[in-house]
């Protein structure tokens, strides 16, 4: 399958759209759950509050929510290599899933992968793939990095998590997508020499593209139909990311996350250089690479900038690229976060997941107040 044909209960992309079976378009607008619950994430002291986590899902619902992006960390799963705890982890994510179907919610299962506490203590995680963990220790090349005739080990493991989770939830209808991996950093390309010395005849010079294709066929080898969300690589020099471009998988979502904190690095999404045939705008951007920062006003932000910004995504569309905002906001600034959700809207990208709900910060960038204003522009 996975052509953009509907002869399957799952929402699926056709003609740059996500559909439903009746051949609806679906908007898959909502919000990031990870601080709520972080037993899930970080420690588990107490029973999982199972209790809040579904009244959570409620509210949401009762906010116009659509879909719901929900966090769950490999490392907490499978603290020791090959020692995966698939009755706890399936365990988790079916009774997410279950809440959020009884709501009519969707749920875009998302993998974290990251150091957590447990009682007070750091439990580190041996897979240095996420911005903060691999920033720390730089030079731990171990999920990247071949180990002879196979990819290395912790890809290996990858592979089969999300066989796991394919074979548990393929025929689930709740499951909008699959986000494979959230913010992978890898500072391995060439001008970071120190990086690639003596390797330059390694065929995984561009794992990060190798581990999505893995991942992805793993899946569909499944008979798995999901659609599937890519994210970029979370490095700051952004020239020479390779991207995994489109390709005959029609089901593949492309992850842009767009935080007014970090409005002055172009690490924010997508840096690609693609072709089209015809000027758009009176302007060619035949090999123009998308930057999605943009430079913060005094006043606070820039719209036009900002806007302008999406108009160059919409145009990356043309050329096989579906996207979907799977982060933005960590900000008070409500002007900003309605912008960003309105223009999202304007420009009819599928989807949208502000960062984050929390119900307990009282006015701060999760509280309820601030999600209800952005999901003023929810659809459907």
């Amino acid at each position: 399958m996975a052509s953009g044909s509907m002869e399957t209960n799952l929402l699926q992309i056709v003609d740059g759209k996500v559909m439903n079976p009746q051949g609806e378009t679906v908007y898959l607008d909502g919000l990031n759950y990870k601080d709520q619950f972080k037993w899930l994430l970080y420690e588990r002291k107490d029973a999982p509050r199972w209790d809040s986590i579904e009244s959570d899902i409620t509210r949401m619902a009762s906010l116009g929510v659509k879909a719901v992006r929900v966090w769950f960390n490999w490392i907490y799963y499978e603290p020791t290599p090959g020692k995966l705890d698939e009755r706890r982890m399936l365990s988790d994510m079916q009774r997410i899933v279950d809440a959020a179907k009884k709501n009519g919610i969707y749920v875009i299962i998302t993998i974290f992968v990251k150091h957590y506490w447990l009682n007070g203590k750091k439990i580190n995680s041996w897979v240095q793939a996420h911005t903060i963990d691999a920033k720390t220790n730089p030079d731990d090349l171990g999920f990247w990095l071949n180990d002879g005739a196979f990819p290395a080990v912790q890809r290996r493991l990858f592979v089969r998590l999300w066989r796991t989770i394919s074979l548990r939830f393929g025929s689930e209808p709740a499951v909008a997508a699959y986000n494979l991996i959230n913010e992978p950093y890898n500072k391995f390309y060439d001008e970071l020499p120190r990086w690639t010395r003596g390797i330059s005849d390694k065929i995984d010079h561009y794992p990060l593209r190798i581990l999505h294709e893995a991942v992805v066929r793993e899946i569909r080898n499944n008979g798995d139909d999901h659609m599937i969300i890519l994210d970029y690589n979370w490095v700051y020099s952004c020239g020479l990311v390779p991207m995994a471009l489109p390709s005959t998988d029609r089901q593949l979502l492309y992850d842009v996350h767009m935080y007014y904190v970090a409005q002055e690095n172009g690490i924010q999404g997508w840096d690609v250089t693609y072709k089209i045939s015809a000027p758009w705008k009176g302007k060619s951007f035949t090999g123009e690479r998308i930057s999605y920062a943009y430079p913060e006003s005094a006043n606070g932000h820039d719209r036009l900038a900002l806007e302008s910004r999406f108009e160059t995504l919409a145009q990356a569309q043309l050329g096989g690229y579906v996207f979907y905002f799977g982060e933005f906001g960590l900000t008070e600034n409500i002007a900003y976060n309605t912008d960003v959700a309105s223009l999202i809207a304007k420009f009819d990208f599928t989807g949208f997941a502000y960062f984050e709900y929390c119900p307990d910060s009282d006015g701060g960038p999760g509280s309820v107040e601030i999600c209800q204003s952005v999901m003023a522009y929810a659809r459907n």
